[in-house]
């Protein structure tokens, strides 16, 4: 029995201090187990996420290892977290971010203001058209198109930056031809898969000259009402308005700011899409289009259920068959276009404004807490009303206010708010309700 029990002693000894082959008689001498096979492989503990994090209690030890069948990956504990195989990352949502444009976004944009440099052989750009343009900051849905004339064919380097963050793109080559060219960069962005590994290059085929002209011709998109950013203001006569026109990407800093346009309704008729307007700018002059098309069909309801503007060129100047003067009337009215709780003013409202801040222009109306500005006015068929050289000069509201009889020819016509001194002046007018006019909301 002693003998017996001094072999089993001596044996455990031995194993305690040997390394365990499986497979294999000569298992390595830096591993404690070696495990061989060419048929077969190593299967550690399966578990989820949720039983992994239950083993003792979630207390685990260094170096414990399992096979997660939520992540489909083999994973370690470091000490600190769990690490996978398959990514180098314990748990979703770990680590941290490593900053710019995520990659899974959809259509990534980038907002560009123009400045330009061009060489070649001693090739200089006009001044005045393009050196340094002084633009505001375009948006992302806009194009920036130049008309580039060149008489001398060549070698050319052109490069426009980004004020904003001097983000620059360039081109460069070889002019081939000569005569009159245009180049666009269309909606100011770049669609590349996120998955792309590669290097972007760009060529304009365009003329070549002693003088490079550049002219650049901006179009600006409104934007929908309900993206409108509601900001209130007050004014003397206590009365709460929205401090943007609808459609507006921001107040108004100057009497003529393009950013600070509308959209453009027909009187009564709700957000559809026929309100929005490109506004086309080139060498001081603002020209615009509305965004949808148009259509010469009259709308047998109050809502039309299309995008298009409707056109009308005689008769009632209306976008509806049938005349209707109930819409628009209060925050529960019928297409009212405003944000919840906002509404349009009535034509006694905003003449309270006109009487309590003197508004005889353009420049009184800017000067308002309100910060009216020019708006331009869209007529019922579909033509834009400009002034040339200066772009949209005038500023129209829609008010609520129909006017319910009276008008010769049978023609329906609403009040509208002039707040400029061009054509008869100031005040509240007579307007068809097919015309396209800025809304400013006003507080319930």
């Amino acid at each position: 029995m002693k003998k017996l029990l001094t072999l089993i002693i001596v044996l455990v000894s031995i194993y305690a201090v040997a390394q365990v082959g499986i497979g294999t008689e000569t298992p390595d001498l830096s591993a404690m187990l070696d495990v061989k096979s060419t048929e077969k492989g190593f299967l550690p503990p399966r578990m989820t996420t949720a039983q992994r994090d239950a083993i003792n209690g979630g207390t685990f030890t260094e170096g414990l290892v399992i096979y997660n069948t939520d992540l489909n990956c083999l994973q370690f504990w470091n000490a600190t977290e769990w690490i996978s195989s398959c990514d180098g990352v314990g748990n979703p949502g770990d680590g941290e971010d490593p900053g710019g444009e995520d990659p899974g976004d959809e259509d990534p944009e980038t907002e560009w203001t123009l400045t330009s440099v061009a060489s070649y052989n001693g090739i200089s750009v006009i001044d005045g058209q393009g050196v340094s343009y002084n633009g505001e900051t375009i948006p992302a849905a806009s194009t920036i198109t130049l008309n580039v004339n060149v008489t001398l064919t060549g070698p050319y380097n052109i490069a426009y930056t980004h004020a904003g963050t001097g983000l620059t793109f360039s081109a460069s080559g070889n002019f081939t031809a000569t005569g009159a060219q245009t180049i666009t960069l269309v909606n100011n962005e770049i669609d590349i898969p996120w998955d792309t590994i590669g290097m972007l290059s760009m060529s304009l085929e365009t003329n070549a000259a002693n003088t490079l002209e550049i002219s650049p011709i901006i179009d600006v998109k409104t934007i929908p009402a309900s993206e409108t950013q509601v900001v209130e203001v007050t004014s003397a006569t206590g009365r709460i308005w929205m401090d943007r026109d609808l459609g507006a990407r921001r107040a108004a800093t100057g009497v003529i700011d393009l950013l600070s346009i509308g959209n453009m309704n027909q009187w009564g008729r709700g957000n559809d899409g026929h309100e929005i307007i490109v506004f086309r700018v080139a060498v001081g002059s603002q020209l615009g289009k509305g965004f949808n098309s148009t259509t010469s069909t009259l709308s047998p309801s109050d809502v039309p259920g299309h995008n298009q503007f409707i056109t009308t060129s005689s008769g009632t100047n209306d976008w509806r068959a049938t005349r209707n003067d109930a819409l628009w009337q209060g925050v529960s009215g019928v297409n009212n276009p405003c944000p919840s709780g906002f509404r349009l003013p009535t034509s006694d409202e905003i003449q309270n404004e006109i009487v309590q801040y003197s508004i005889t222009s353009a420049a009184t109306a800017f000067a308002t807490p309100m910060k009216f500005s020019t708006t331009g006015v869209r007529n019922f068929s579909n033509t834009f009303a400009t002034t040339a050289g200066a772009g949209f000069q005038n500023i129209n509201y829609w008010t609520s206010t129909a006017i319910t009889g009276g008008i010769p020819g049978g023609l329906n016509r609403v009040y509208s708010a002039q707040l400029d001194n061009s054509s008869d002046g100031a005040g509240i007018k007579q307007t068809p309700k097919g015309g396209g006019y800025a809304v400013r909301c006003i507080k319930n």
